[in-house]
């Protein structure tokens, strides 16, 4: 309960110095465009949720929806890592797997959460209670499942697909405007780094394949390869929401995967440090995990 209780004092404060160091970190390497991405939008959103706003109800659900797909599965398909020495590893798990874990704690213990709270939060009737208002259901009527299992994914998909139009809008089309070129200079200079690019350049990464091959249309490619990938995480969010055990083992999925790829990191850190050797079969493929390890301790972008 304590933990719990303390859960939301531990984002709003350690958010704002966490988002500020990575800036100029970032900003040195010209990797500050990664901080447009959605993953970013969803922690600002709930850091103003949590502030000014944590009784409504309707908010908490579109974050819970979003912290528990997107990016959520960020920390399993991009091999976030529980490295406790790497600011850069622990920054990019804190991004993607924290809201997560603070979403299902208000969901499922949303009393406990209030308890050091400035505002209580909302519990699952008062959240049904506004559902059924904006969908004109009586209030003696049970809520539709479908308005949770259909809605709440398509509301997640539809602010991923938004949220992208924002930031191509940003780098590709303010950027170029004579007005924005002493502030933006993603345009003119490519060495300036985000997501899309990084996956065009990243040749590990699924993405890059398929980038290659629509090198006509390339950030329509990219923009509707996201939001299918959006659509597909959204899927299983009914579950999420409806069932306490369906969504603590999603996050315990989650997390031992963070804990899995940690372990690894040292595991192969500490075989090439004192024994010379990697533990890995592939030999190669170790070197080169490893040399991108040390990279990302140095602040290259960690998959964020």
């Amino acid at each position: 309960k304590e933990g719990r209780a303390l859960l939301p004092w531990y984002y709003v404060l350690s958010l704002p110095y966490l988002m500020i160091y990575r800036y100029f970190q970032y900003s040195k390497r010209k990797w500050q465009y990664f901080m447009v991405d959605f993953c970013y939008g969803v922690n600002i959103l709930l850091f103003l949720f949590l502030v000014a706003f944590p009784d409504n109800g309707i908010v908490f659900l579109l974050l819970f929806g979003m912290a528990n797909s997107t990016l959520a599965s960020a920390v399993i398909f991009l091999k976030n890592a529980l490295v406790f020495h790497s600011i850069d590893k622990t920054t990019s798990l804190y991004i993607h797997g924290l809201p997560m874990l603070l979403a299902f704690s208000i969901r499922w213990f949303p009393e406990d959460c209030s308890r050091l709270w400035h505002r209580e939060f909302s519990s699952d009737a008062a959240i049904e209670e506004d559902l059924k208002m904006i969908f004109g259901i009586s209030e003696s009527k049970e809520l539709p499942w479908y308005v949770i299992a259909v809605g709440l994914p398509l509301a997640n998909a539809v602010l991923h697909f938004v949220h992208q139009l924002f930031e191509f809008l940003i780098t590709h089309f303010l950027s170029q405007l004579t007005i924005c070129k002493g502030c933006l200079h993603y345009h003119d200079d490519e060495e300036y780094l985000n997501l899309y690019r990084w996956t065009k350049l990243n040749h590990d990464v699924g993405g890059h394949q398929i980038l290659s091959k629509h090198e006509k249309h390339p950030i329509k490619t990219y923009i509707l390869m996201n939001s299918i990938t959006a659509i597909f995480t959204s899927i299983p969010l009914f579950l999420w929401y409806s069932y306490f055990w369906a969504n603590l083992l999603f996050c315990a999925l989650a997390v031992s995967t963070a804990i899995w790829h940690g372990a690894n990191f040292y595991v192969n850190a500490l075989s090439f440090k004192y024994l010379g050797t990697p533990v890995s079969r592939d030999s190669e493929q170790t070197k080169l995990n490893r040399d991108k390890d040390k990279a990302e301790d140095e602040g290259a972008p960690d998959n964020a």
